[in-house]
């Protein structure tokens, strides 16, 4: 695919989850909290079961970083310097969304989000991680694949 078509990939990707909260804040406003939620599990679902690919898709990480960076900006950036942090560690694209899954709904603790979106974050870190589960045998058995860059 190449870095700049995966990028510009990723944040249409990640627009599509920020576009699906966003509007539905402006339509129901900010006291429709299970709306809005639902509005950003559609975007996920859609995406990971698209109608345009047979119901097949993506895992879901960019949009739900959309999802939750529009419900939890601070923690998403901190995420975010982590998966890049550890990307550029190992090379492992999976295992920076599988740590960023596992450590945003801590933070969203930490930082005092409402329960609600916790308990959403929670369930969205856990469908990220699921997605993931054959990148897991393979950083298990040592197969995953890399990233390379450009200069390799």
């Amino acid at each position: 695919m190449g870095l700049g078509f995966g990028l510009l990939v990723a944040l249409l990707d990640i627009g599509k989850g920020v576009a699906a909260v966003k509007i539905a804040q402006m339509v129901l406003g900010q006291s429709s909290e299970l709306l809005i939620l639902l509005a950003g599990v559609m975007a996920i679902v859609g995406h990971n079961l698209s109608i345009f690919l047979k119901f097949d898709g993506g895992r879901g990480v960019a949009t739900s970083v959309g999802v939750l960076g529009s419900l939890a900006p601070v923690e998403v950036l901190i995420v975010g310097a982590i998966w890049f942090t550890i990307i550029l560690l190992t090379r492992y694209v999976s295992l920076g969304s599988i740590t960023g899954a596992v450590i945003l709904p801590i933070l969203m603790f930490a930082f005092g989000k409402p329960n609600f979106i916790i308990i959403f974050g929670v369930l969205i870190s856990a469908f990220v991680i699921y997605s993931h589960k054959d990148n897991i045998n393979r950083l298990l058995n040592g197969n995953e694949n890399k990233i390379s860059w450009p200069n390799d």
